[in-house]
C-alpha cells in the first residue's frame, strides 16, 4: 500500500487498507499485488515506491493550445465522472476550433447547472435517493428495537457493510466518503444512543428521559459546576425547540436580525462622528465612549437635553437614542423569549408523544443522510468541472493574443511619451 498515514486515522482508511488486502486489491498509485518473482528480481527489497508509482494528477501543458488556443481534446479525457455520466451535455457546451481543440460555449456555472440537472445525473440521484430511503428504514426499526448491548457492534457493521454495497452500484462515487458518513454517525449519536436503548429495553421510555444540565461557572477557585436546567437523556432540546417550537424560534431571530440591523446603523454614525468637520462630529462627538467605538447612553441624554429641539443636531441625536432604546428593548425581551423557550422545551420532554419521539430521533441519526449520500454522486462532477475550468483559464491567452496585448502596449508607451515631449514656441 502507498498512502500518506494521517495524523488521525479514520474509519474509512482502515476499512479500505482492510478491504484492499483481503480483496488483493490492485489499485493505480494504492497498491500493487506483488508476486514472488517481483519480489525476487528486486533482490528481495520490500521499499513501496519499487511497486506502487505515484500518480501524476498535472495535466501537462500543451504548447500548440498555448499559442493558437483551445482546450486539447485528450485532456477531457481524464474527466472520467463528465464523460460518462453527462457526456452529451458537456458535449452541447463545446465547439471545435481546429482539430483536436475545443471551447465553451457557455460559462462554467451554467454548464455545472446543465451538468447537475441533466437527466442522467437526476435518474442515478434519484435511484439513490430510494436506495438510502430503504436502508434508513431498515436500519431504523432494528436500532429502535435494539435490547442488548451484545449485539450493538453488529448492528454497526452491518450498516457499514451494506452501504459499501449500496455505494459500490454508482460508478465514480468514493464509497469509503459514503462509509465515513456512516461511520461518523455511530461516532457521533448511535453508539450511545443505542446502549442507552438496549439498558432501558425502551426506546419510547429512554428518549421521555431527562437528566440534569451541567455546566462549568467562575474562573480560579471560583470554578464550580453547576446545574442548568434540564436537556433529553437521547432526545437533544435544540432538536425540540427547532421542530416543535419553529414560531418561538423564528420570533427570536427576527429580533436578532433586527438588532443586527440596529449594530450597523450605529456603526455607521460612529464612524461618520469620528469624520472632522462632519455633521455626526459635531452633533455626536462628545457621546461616544472612550474606546470610540459605540455611544454612550447617558451622554447621549445628556446632549439631547442641551440640543435645541427641530436642529440637525437635535435629530441626530434623537436617532440615535432611539436606536439604543430599541436595541436594548429587544435584548430584554429576546432574553426572556429564549428563558420561556428553554423551559417549554425542557417541560416538553416527559410529555413527548411516539410521533414525536419517531420524528426527531429519525432526524438526529438520519436527517442529512439522503443528501450527503447524493452529494457523492455531484462530487467527481464537481472536481472535473473544476479542471475544465481550470484549462480554459490556462489556455485562454494564446499568442496572438499576447502580441496584440504587446502592441497595445507599446502604443500607448508611445502616445505617453508624445505627451511627455516640451517643444520650443
Amino acid at each position: 500500500l502507498r498512502e500518506k498515514w494521517p495524523k488521525s486515522v479514520r474509519d474509512y482508511n482502515i476499512a479500505k487498507i482492510v478491504d484492499t488486502y483481503v480483496e488483493r486489491r490492485v489499485e493505480p498509485g494504492y497498491s500493487y499485488l506483488a508476486t514472488k518473482e517481483t519480489i525476487i528480481e528486486n533482490d528481495y527489497n520490500l521499499n513501496i515506491p519499487r511497486y506502487v508509482e505515484a500518480i501524476e494528477k498535472e495535466i501537462p501543458h500543451d504548447v500548440d493550445a498555448h499559442l493558437y488556443g483551445g482546450i486539447p481534446r485528450r485532456d477531457l479525457e481524464r474527466l472520467k465522472a463528465l464523460q460518462s455520466t453527462a457526456k452529451d451535455t458537456l458535449e452541447e457546451a463545446l465547439k471545435e476550433v481546429r482539430p483536436g481543440y475545443v471551447e465553451l460555449t457557455k460559462p462554467i456555472d451554467e454548464l455545472k447547472d446543465d451538468v447537475l440537472q441533466s437527466q442522467s445525473v437526476l435518474e442515478k440521484s434519484n435511484t439513490m435517493k430510494e436506495q438510502i430511503e430503504a436502508y434508513t428504514k431498515k436500519h431504523w426499526e432494528v436500532l429502535k428495537n435494539v435490547d442488548d448491548d451484545n449485539n450493538i457492534l453488529g448492528l454497526k457493521e452491518d450498516m457499514l457493510t451494506e452501504i459499501k454495497a449500496i455505494l459500490t452500484k454508482f460508478k465514480h462515487v468514493n464509497v469509503y466518503d459514503g462509509y465515513q458518513v456512516i461511520a461518523k454517525i455511530w461516532q457521533d449519536c448511535l453508539k450511545e444512543d443505542t446502549e442507552i436503548i438496549a439498558s432501558t429495553k425502551d426506546f419510547y421510555k429512554a428518549a421521555r428521559e431527562h437528566v440534569p444540565n451541567m455546566v462549568i461557572k467562575g474562573q480560579g477557585k471560583n470554578r464550580r459546576e453547576e446545574q442548568d436546567g434540564w436537556i433529553g437523556l437521547i432526545v437533544p432540546n435544540d432538536l425540540i425547540r427547532k421542530h416543535l417550537y419553529s414560531a418561538e424560534l423564528e420570533e427570536i431571530e427576527t429580533m436578532q436580525r433586527r438588532m443586527q440591523e440596529i449594530d450597523a446603523e450605529l456603526d455607521e454614525l460612529v464612524e461618520a462622528t469620528k469624520m472632522e468637520d462632519s455633521d455626526e462630529n459635531f452633533s455626536l462627538g462628545e457621546a461616544l465612549n472612550k474606546n470610540e467605538t459605540g455611544f454612550t447612553v447617558g451622554a447621549i441624554r445628556s446632549e439631547l437635553r442641551a440640543a435645541e429641539e427641530g436642529t440637525e443636531e437635535h435629530a441626530l441625536l434623537k436617532k440615535v437614542e432611539s436606536l439604543l432604546d430599541e436595541r436594548s428593548t429587544l435584548n430584554n425581551q429576546q432574553r426572556e423569549l429564549e428563558k420561556q423557550l428553554k423551559e417549554k422545551s425542557e417541560d416538553r420532554i416527559e410529555n413527548l408523544t411516539n410521533e414525536e419521539i419517531d420524528s426527531l430521533m429519525f432526524e438526529k441519526w438520519f436527517g442529512s443522510l439522503t443528501t450527503k449520500m447524493i452529494n457523492l454522486i455531484e462530487q467527481p462532477l464537481k472536481e472535473d468541472l473544476g479542471i475544465l475550468e481550470m484549462l480554459q483559464k490556462r489556455y485562454k491567452d494564446t499568442l496572438d493574443s499576447l502580441e496584440e496585448e504587446g502592441k497595445q502596449l507599446e502604443q500607448e508607451l508611445e502616445a505617453m511619451l508624445q505627451e511627455m515631449v516640451v517643444t520650443d514656441q
